[in-house]
C-alpha cells in the first residue's frame, strides 16, 4: 500500500469513494457534494487530498483544507468497504494532518456523525477530541459532533519534522539534504557514484531528503537508499505531482505549494548538504545554502560532491571572490569540495 498525494486521474475515485462511504453510513449533504465536486478548485488554493493506493486500486481517501486563520479542516476520510479497519484510514488521516502542520496550522477541526464509527475510533486515536457543535458555522444538518486537534504537540505525536526536534534523533543520525537533477547526464560515472553515495546514506543510518523525483538521477538515490534499507522524505511541488512525476515509493512524500516553499522544507529538514553533479536548479538550492552558511545563518556543513573534478570552476570562483576582497576565508568556513564518497564521510563525520 502506498499514501500518495493528490493525482487528477483519481479524481472519479474520490468522489466515488466519498459518495458509498457518506452514503454507507451517514448521507450527502449539499456541502459534501460541493467539496467533491470542487476538490481541484480547493487544492489549487492550498488544500491536499491524500490516497491509499495498492495496485492502482484506491483504498481510502482523506482531505484537508484551509478554512480560517490558522484552523484547518480535516474533511472526505474514506475507505472502501473491504478496507475498513486495515489502517488504510489512519495512514490517508495521518498523511493530512502532517500536510496541515507542515503548512502553518494550529488547530485541526472537523465534524462528523457518531454512526461513522470506524471514522470516529481514527479521530480519537489521533487526539482530537469532542467540542461544542456549531451547525450555524458548519451548514451541516445531519452532523451531531465537531472535534478538533491542538498542534502543539503535533511533533511528538505525528512525527512532523521541524528545528525542535531534530536533536531527539538518535544520535550520529542526519537527515543529508542532497540536490542534483531530474535528468541522467551524459557521463555514466554520474550514476554510479550517486548510488554508492545512496546506499551509504540507507547503510549507515542517515535519512536522506531530496526534491521528490523518479526521474533521471534524483530517482538513482532514492532508490539506492531505499534498497539500502534507509529512510527517504521527497519534497515535491504540486504542479509535478500533477504531472506525475514524484516517487511513490517514498518512506514520506510532502507536497509544497510552489518551488520556493519546496527550498525552505528542505533546509528546514537537513542537517547536512550535499550538491551531487547537477544544472541550474542544483547551483541555485546550494547557492542560498552557500550564502546562510556564509551569514552564520545555518550551522550545518555545505558540500559540493566534485566528481571527476564538476566543481573545479565553481571553487576557482570562490578563491577568486577572497582574492578581491568579496569573501573571506572566515566566510566561507563550512563550505567544502569533496572529490569522492570518502571526503564526504569525513566532512559530515567532523560535523556529527
Amino acid at each position: 500500500m502506498q499514501i500518495i498525494p493528490y493525482q487528477k486521474k483519481y479524481r472519479k475515485d474520490f468522489i466515488d469513494l466519498n459518495t458509498a462511504w457518506l452514503e454507507r453510513f451517514y448521507t450527502v449533504e449539499p456541502f459534501d457534494q460541493d467539496m467533491m465536486d470542487r476538490v481541484d478548485e480547493l487544492i489549487q488554493n492550498g488544500g491536499m487530498v491524500y490516497f491509499a493506493v495498492e495496485d492502482e486500486k484506491v483504498l481510502a481517501t482523506c482531505m484537508t483544507v484551509p478554512l480560517s486563520g490558522d484552523t484547518w479542516e480535516m474533511c472526505k476520510l474514506a475507505a472502501a468497504g473491504q478496507y475498513t479497519g486495515t489502517g488504510a484510514g489512519s495512514a490517508v488521516f495521518k498523511a493530512c494532518m502532517e500536510y496541515a502542520v507542515a503548512h502553518g496550522a494550529k488547530k485541526l477541526s472537523l465534524i462528523s456523525c457518531r454512526a461513522l464509527k470506524p471514522a470516529i475510533h481514527i479521530y480519537e486515536k489521533f487526539g482530537f477530541r469532542e467540542v461544542p457543535l456549531n451547525k450555524e458555522f458548519w451548514g451541516a444538518e445531519k452532523a451531531d459532533i465537531e472535534m478538533e486537534y491542538l498542534t502543539d504537540f503535533a511533533d511528538t505525536i505525528i512525527g512532523v519534522a521541524s528545528s525542535e526536534n531534530k536533536g531527539q534523533r538518535r544520535k550520529n543520525c542526519m537527515n543529508i539534504t542532497v540536490y542534483l537533477g531530474a535528468n541522467e547526464g551524459n557521463d555514466p560515472c554520474l550514476r554510479k557514484a550517486v548510488q554508492e553515495l545512496g546506499t551509504w546514506i540507507g547503510s549507515s543510518g542517515n535519512a536522506l531528503v531530496y526534491g521528490g523525483s523518479k526521474s533521471g538521477l534524483m530517482g538513482a538515490i532514492a532508490d539506492s537508499v531505499l534498497e539500502a534499507g534507509g529512510e527517504v522524505t521527497g519534497v515535491e511541488p504540486q504542479f509535478f505531482i500533477e504531472n506525475e512525476f514524484q516517487h511513490d515509493g517514498l518512506t514520506k512524500l510532502i507536497v509544497t505549494k510552489d518551488m520556493s516553499e519546496r527550498k525552505n522544507k528542505m533546509i528546514e529538514l537537513g542537517d547536512a548538504f550535499i550538491a551531487f553533479p547537477g544544472g541550474t536548479g542544483t547551483l541555485e538550492e546550494i547557492a542560498e545554502i552557500m550564502s546562510k552558511v556564509s551569514l552564520k545563518h545555518l550551522n550545518a556543513p555545505c558540500t559540493l560532491y566534485n566528481l571527476n573534478g564538476y566543481y573545479n570552476a565553481l571553487k576557482s570562483l570562490l578563491d577568486h571572490m577572497i582574492e578581491k576582497g568579496l569573501s573571506s576565508k572566515e566566510r566561507q568556513k563550512g563550505i567544502y569540495f569533496a572529490e569522492n564518497l570518502d571526503d564526504i564521510k569525513r566532512i559530515l563525520h567532523k560535523h556529527d
